[in-house]
């Protein structure tokens, strides 16, 4: 008795059958805002600079034996 299922190619012509029947729809285009164009506001840079001036660094470097005998 032969299998009743349908193969990958039969279902991708289908899909691209249904989808030319389907509604069209038109979408709106987001507006796209170059970085320049954008504007952090003052709240938000001085809660930034709050948390530069407390933040702390640390720099780990490694130092060569080589370095320390020559």
């Amino acid at each position: 008795m032969a299998s009743k299922t349908l193969s990958t190619g039969t279902l991708s012509l289908r899909f691209m059958q249904n989808a030319k029947k389907a509604p069209q729809v038109q979408l709106e285009q987001a507006e796209v805002k170059d970085d320049n164009a954008w504007e952090v506001p003052k709240h938000v840079r001085d809660a930034w600079d709050e948390k530069f001036k407390t933040q702390t660094t640390f720099v780990y470097l490694t130092i060569s034996a080589d370095c320390l005998l020559s």
